[in-house]
């Protein structure tokens, strides 16, 4: 990381220890606010390795977050959807169920395929 990432890091460290602080008022996170806002006075090793270790971590969260919430997606809304569709349109949803061992492909006659039919195909 190259010291304007570490500044940046740093400081929105610096500024969630503040905004906790203000809702839960403990004093540990006003003196962490501090803390990291003197860290910041110096390019140092400490100071990156901070910054580096933090943004790591927010990688891995980012992961497991994501993977949460399509997980939470997928079960809880499209999940219902696509059962409520299947149960309030049969007919629609009947091509699943027809030829369970067969093929989903469709034979379009012949005579229904022309030129003019591939010109605005949408």
């Amino acid at each position: 990381m190259n010291r304007t990432e570490t500044l940046k890091t740093l400081n929105v460290l610096a500024a969630a220890a503040l905004a906790v602080y203000f809702l839960a008022e403990r004093q540990w996170l006003l003196y962490t606010a501090f803390a990291l806002l003197l860290l910041n006075l110096a390019d140092n090793p400490p100071a990156r390795w901070l910054a580096a270790g933090w943004m790591k971590f927010a990688e891995i969260l980012g992961a497991v977050n994501s993977r949460i919430i399509l997980w939470l997606i997928f079960f809880f809304i499209l999940t219902p959807v696509a059962f409520f569709y299947r149960l309030f349109n049969k007919q629609a949803a009947a091509h699943f169920t027809a030829d369970p061992g067969g093929s989903l492909f469709e034979d379009i006659p012949a005579d229904a395929c022309s030129k003019e039919s591939f010109e605005k195909t949408w």
